[in-house]
């Protein structure tokens, strides 16, 4: 059973029911656009190798703040300059390391992210000293701790926020979830998390819950589906926004919110 606010809890069965409820909501609003158009998620490919995750880690770092045709047009000549992102010779880069990539016109010359990507190089280097692999790492997580492995990554490695940490693992073909207002707002109603502020330890358990209880589904596809259906983002109409339009939910029977505003209204009377 999955603890859930208002005294309750989900069984499996019910978190399926949720789910599949849910889907049907999000399909109808599509209306001509069809699900599988709001549920394409492009991902990249798993790299083979350590470096190709350093590689599309280095990608991530550049590319804040900037637009991807810009870092692409230079990426050749970061492979040249980052040693082909062989982890352990960027790890024995120096100060005078730096200093040469501040004068190499064919990189974006940024202190911060250069001197970052050495740091990571460093942490990548102890993560597989330690766990064999970086894939081996992120395995150590399971569905319901993405929201951990997020947190362990920000900490781990410099120059990677929150959106950027997701777009990493987008980038080298992981499963993950964007925490926006939208979704936090729909999880919260439903009592599957604490707080419309949710942290994403406490999201990530949420949307581990219902991929478990609906095998063959995904946490970016479940992610979808409630931000869509909290934004009302590429559908005809939105349900659960700020001022939620209950009377037409699918999901009404599993959301303590319309249980408590139609009590609120009983109570009150005529």
């Amino acid at each position: 059973m999955v603890p859930a606010r208002a005294g309750r809890s989900y069984s499996p069965d019910e978190l399926q029911d949720l789910y599949l409820n849910l889907r049907d909501q999000v399909e109808e609003l599509a209306g001509r656009r069809g699900l599988a158009r709001i549920l394409e998620i492009p991902r990249g490919r798993r790299p083979r190798e350590d470096r190709g995750y350093f590689e599309q880690l280095t990608w991530t770092v550049f590319k804040s703040g900037l637009t991807s045709v810009v870092v692409n047009r230079k990426w050749p000549n970061f492979q040249r300059a980052f040693k082909a992102f062989s982890i352990d010779a960027v790890a024995r880069f120096a100060g005078r390391d730096v200093a040469r990539l501040l004068r190499d016109r064919g990189i974006i010359r940024y202190r911060a992210k250069i001197e970052a990507t050495i740091h990571n190089a460093r942490a990548m280097r102890a993560i597989v000293d330690e766990y064999g692999s970086f894939r081996r790492y992120l395995r150590r997580f399971g569905v319901d701790a993405q929201g951990l492995l997020y947190d362990d990554l920000r900490r781990r490695f410099k120059h990677l926020g929150g959106y950027g940490v997701r777009s990493f693992l987008r980038r080298v073909g992981e499963d993950v979830f964007f925490a926006h207002p939208d979704t936090l707002r729909v999880l919260y109603r439903l009592g599957l998390v604490s707080s419309p502020r949710a942290s994403d330890a406490e999201a990530g358990q949420a949307h581990g819950w219902l991929v478990a209880a609906n095998s063959g589904t995904r946490v970016d596809v479940v992610n979808r589906l409630l931000t869509r259906h909290g934004s009302g983002y590429e559908l005809d109409d939105v349900i659960c926004a700020e001022i939620p339009k209950c009377h037409r939910c699918r999901l009404s029977h599993w959301c303590w919110y319309y249980r408590e505003v139609r009590a609120r209204g009983s109570a009150q009377g005529p």
